[in-house]
């Protein structure tokens, strides 16, 4: 299960699960990959109010299982 937990809570310089809410007819409810905080730049995602880590990639089965 996913912890999501308020932006500005989030790590920096990390992808991770950003909640983005509706904001208007052509900004809909979405969930992103990226980065909540750039350290490097010193920019943030504008939009995104909570953060989860991505989960692991599912491990590849062997043909035949």
């Amino acid at each position: 299960m996913t912890q999501w937990q308020p932006i500005n809570t989030a790590p920096k310089d990390i992808d991770l699960m950003l909640y983005c809410p509706e904001k208007g007819p052509t900004n809909h409810e979405r969930i992103e990959i990226g980065v909540a905080y750039n350290s490097k730049g010193g920019t943030r995602h504008s939009w995104a109010t909570l953060w989860a880590y991505v989960p692991p990639f599912p491990k590849p089965t062997e043909q035949g299982e």
